[in-house]
C-alpha cells in the first residue's frame, strides 16, 4: 500500500486486506489519488480526507469528482476532470 511504513513503534497500525499498514498522519500533508470515482481509489480518498488529509482527486466521473468534494468540502478536496490513458492529461496534474 502507498502508506506502508513500519520504523516507528508510535505508528497507528491496522489491517488492510488481511495485511498490517502504518500510517503517519502527522507528516502527510496532501495526496494525489487518480481513479477516484470508484473502487478502491474512491476508498482511499475517503479515508484520507476522513482523516483529515488533503488530496487532488482525478478520475473521469465530473459528477462523482463534485460528490466527494460536496461531502469532505473544498477545503479537503480539490478535483480535476482527466482520462489518464490520454498521455497529454497527465501533464495536467504539474
Amino acid at each position: 500500500m502507498l502508506l506502508r511504513h513500519n520504523l516507528s513503534p508510535k505508528s497507528d497500525s491496522r489491517a488492510v486486506f488481511g495485511q498490517p499498514y502504518f500510517f503517519f498522519m502527522s507528516t502527510i500533508m496532501s495526496v494525489i489519488v487518480i481513479g477516484a470515482t470508484s473502487g478502491i481509489g474512491c476508498a482511499v480518498v475517503e479515508r484520507l480526507a476522513g482523516e483529515g488529509i488533503r488530496v487532488g482527486i482525478a478520475g473521469r466521473r465530473e459528477g462523482r469528482l463534485i460528490e466527494l468534494q460536496q461531502r469532505f468540502g473544498r477545503e479537503l478536496v480539490s478535483y480535476r476532470v482527466m482520462d489518464v490513458t490520454q498521455p497529454s492529461a497527465v501533464g495536467a496534474l504539474d
